[in-house]
């Protein structure tokens, strides 16, 4: 009776231990794929990582062209004669307003500034050269 308590005992032991050997191999293989899905997700962040800086750097290269650009601008229109920027920018500004007056069909009208008196003009208008 007692070898067969031993038997039944030992049996239910080796039962008890494929159980945990099943449960371990189990719980590893839920341990790799979760190991697996973290490396997936870390390779992500790194590509994501890697274009953001990539981005980063082509946003700072075109302002850097930007800041160049306006400071050659900026440059050229400080060394011409304080005449001619003045000049230029009156030309700017009126040219401009007669442009649009001229392309919405409009009569344009000219006050000349000695007597203040009004002119009805005819205007040529080269829209491709935006020239009046």
């Amino acid at each position: 009776a007692l070898e067969a308590r031993l038997a039944e005992a030992h049996e239910q032991s080796e039962l008890q231990f494929a159980s945990f050997n099943a449960a371990r191999r189990e719980q590893h293989k839920e341990v790799a794929e979760l190991k697996r899905v973290a490396e997936e997700r870390e390779a992500g962040v790194e590509m994501l990582r890697a274009e953001a800086e990539r981005l980063q750097l082509e946003v700072e290269k075109w302002q850097r062209l930007g800041k160049k650009c306006r400071s050659d601008r900026m440059r050229a229109r400080a060394e011409a004669p304080p005449a001619r920027r003045r000049l230029e920018r009156a030309l700017k500004l009126n040219i401009s307003r007669e442009m649009c007056i001229a392309k919405e069909g409009r009569v344009l009208e000219k006050v000349v500034n000695r007597t203040g008196s009004i002119e009805v003009c005819l205007v040529a208008l080269c829209d491709g050269d935006r020239l009046l």
